[in-house]
């Protein structure tokens, strides 16, 4: 990866010059996750005494959690797996070098355009904007309005604003294969086990596992005040989208989706 990144914090993440592009994308490098512990200093300008909402972050300050004299990596590239949101951010850096474009004109013109989701729009660091749905975080058993929070935080792992119409016709394309070649998709659709769950694959950008009704594919993610999860079934050609305005609390993305598909086939059972 260093051939496309040579800046110093990016040569500071142990392993560096070993992970591959496929690694970064499946969560196999072993990078540390910047997002991952609640009580880290990077969650607890959210989730602590004092939260900071407005708080705008630079991509330097997100790797630097990843900084070999911050955190050690996980496993050594290639030898397990573990979902990193610092990956994310390094492929977003590898597309801007590649490119010579800025990410966000990227992912306009190769996605939102061809599929032409007029309502999706990348957030670029900024505030989330006037004229979207309030968001609300679970802190100390209340539900805290967190709308203020600036979107710096994610970068290429989650600054996309959008509407539902617009979520479930990017993911039918996506799963679908509809935005890349054949060959990249059955490589995107190339699952390695999760180890924490026998029945999980994880390919790239993708999640699958076994059900009643057959292999459920999809994708997801959550931040402060926004969960989102999204799933087809190819078996009976259905896919059911989730948006929620809250995170943190005890009703998930997933519980909906579930009861979505339960209501349209019967009871949905998920194999371990």
């Amino acid at each position: 990866m260093t051939e496309w990144l040579d800046d110093p914090a990016t040569g500071r993440i142990p392993n560096v010059d070993r992970i591959t592009l496929r690694q970064l994308l499946n969560h196999t490098g072993g990078i540390y996750d910047y997002a991952d512990e609640e009580d880290s200093p990077f969650w607890q300008v959210y989730l602590g005494d004092n939260p900071d909402w407005t708080r705008v972050w630079t991509i330097p300050e997100l790797l630097a959690y990843a900084d070999g004299a911050s955190h050690a990596p996980y496993f050594a590239p290639g030898e397990s797996w573990a979902y990193s949101n610092t990956g994310y951010v390094l492929l977003g850096l590898v597309v801007e070098r590649v490119t010579g474009h800025r990410l966000a004109d990227e992912v306009r013109d190769r996605v939102l355009v061809p599929l032409s989701l007029n309502e999706t729009f990348l957030a670029e660091g900024a505030a989330i904007p006037a004229g979207t749905a309030d968001c609300y975080h679970a802190l100390a058993g209340e539900l805290v309005n967190v709308t203020p929070i600036n979107l710096s935080w994610a970068w290429a792992c989650g600054w996309t604003v959008s509407t539902m119409a617009d979520f479930a016709r990017f993911g039918r394309a996506m799963l679908d294969g509809a935005l890349v070649s054949p060959a990249s998709h059955r490589e995107q659709f190339a699952f390695v086990p999760d180890p924490r769950f026998a029945s999980v694959g994880w390919g790239m950008g993708v999640w699958s596992q076994p059900s009643a009704h057959g292999q459920v594919v999809g994708l997801g993610g959550d931040g402060p005040g926004f969960t989102a999860n999204l799933a087809r079934l190819a078996k009976v050609d259905l896919t059911v989208a989730v948006l929620l305005n809250s995170a943190g609390g005890d009703a998930g993305t997933g519980d909906i989706r579930d009861e979505a598909f339960g209501a349209l086939l019967g009871p949905v059972s998920f194999e371990a």
